[in-house]
């Protein structure tokens, strides 16, 4: 039984040695991304702060911001805090008043959900969310 290898010849001594360094290139980036992986660089910090002009269609409706505060500890477990605010301004409140906090915690490795918060009020029915997430006993509580 022949190999796949087998079948191939090679005529000159270049050909073998760059086929060895296109082999060892294609190693090493295979290496060094999966090294890359491990190290978790993210692309946000605490301190960061996005803000946004909300319309509807013409007309300015309100303002909405995404932040990353620092880091806290929740529940013995370092955890980013992340926070969306939304607000209608003065004009529209007079059809529609709406006011929005959500506070979002994850681990440090961005694979779970720690803690969840929200306060709402939209006219004037206010509504609040807790969801804490325990991921030791797969469940959450509300």
């Amino acid at each position: 039984m022949k190999s796949f290898f087998s079948d191939i010849k090679y005529n000159k001594p270049w050909q073998l040695i760059f086929a060895c360094i296109i082999t060892g290139i294609i190693t090493i980036c295979g290496f060094s991304t999966s090294i890359k992986a491990a190290e978790i660089d993210f692309p946000f910090y605490p301190g960061e702060k996005l803000t946004f002009q909300l319309k509807w269609s013409l007309i300015p409706a309100g303002k909405a911001v995404l932040e990353v505060l620092p880091m806290e500890t929740i529940d013995g477990i370092k955890s980013y805090h992340f926070v969306m605010t939304a607000k209608t301004n003065s004009f529209v409140d007079i059809f529609y008043k709406y006011r929005s906090r959500i506070d979002a915690y994850t681990d440090i490795k961005m694979t779970h959900s720690i803690l969840y918060k929200k306060k709402q009020r939209v006219g004037s029915k206010k509504k609040e969310v807790t969801v804490n997430f325990n991921w030791g006993k797969t469940n959450f509580t509300t």
